[in-house]
């Protein structure tokens, strides 16, 4: 196995008899030496490599299972190698999409984002719809109403809402948010009211 490490480009590219075997990006292999003599000896090898890499991903932050494969073929990883280190760790409970989209639920959910929102956000994350539908069934109207109440007293409680010109601000603000109008008025009655 001869490997040639080009700098500029940040590629290391491994050859096998004068035949290009792999084109990697220079943060899959790290400051590791590949050492196989056999192209089939070399297979175990990236399969190895590609978990290690994907460990060294998944130690920053989740990934979805499409995700982390993506981002082990654009480093490089043969397709069928990185599908199997991808299974091999969602078998081992490393990955788990439904956990990962739950937390992100929270998460927006905290941050005062409307069902709406959660679901455009997840929508852009590339989630199939039945995934997104179950994620945020948890979310009902009585539950966006609370969050619209607490957002009214933290952030919009120094706003004047009897002035119509402010209480458009804050309309348009939940509104944004992706709030229902019903709900904002009807958070708005009752927070006035007070």
């Amino acid at each position: 196995m001869d490997v040639i490490k080009d700098y500029e480009a940040k590629r290391v590219r491994v050859f096998h008899e004068g035949e290009l075997l792999r084109d990697y990006a220079r943060a899959f292999l790290g400051r590791t030496k590949i050492t196989s003599e056999t192209p089939e000896e070399f297979q175990n090898e990236e399969r190895k490599l590609a978990r290690l890499y994907a460990f060294r991903l998944l130690a920053k932050r989740a990934y979805l299972k499409r995700a982390l494969l993506e981002k082990l073929t654009g480093v490089g990883v043969e397709e069928g190698c990185a599908e199997r280190v991808v299974l091999a760790l969602d078998e081992e409970g490393y990955l788990s999409d439904k956990e990962l989209i739950h937390s992100w639920v929270r998460l927006w959910t905290a941050r005062g984002y409307s069902k709406q929102k959660i679901t455009q956000k997840l929508r852009e994350k590339r989630i199939p719809p039945t995934e997104i539908q179950s994620a945020v069934a948890e979310i009902d109207e009585e539950a966006e109403l609370e969050q619209l109440r607490n957002l009214l007293e933290k952030k919009y409680g120094s706003f004047d809402l009897e002035d119509p010109a402010e209480r458009e601000k804050v309309v348009s603000r939940l509104f944004r948010r992706g709030f229902p109008l019903h709900l904002i008025f009807r958070a708005l009655a009752v927070f006035t009211n007070t």
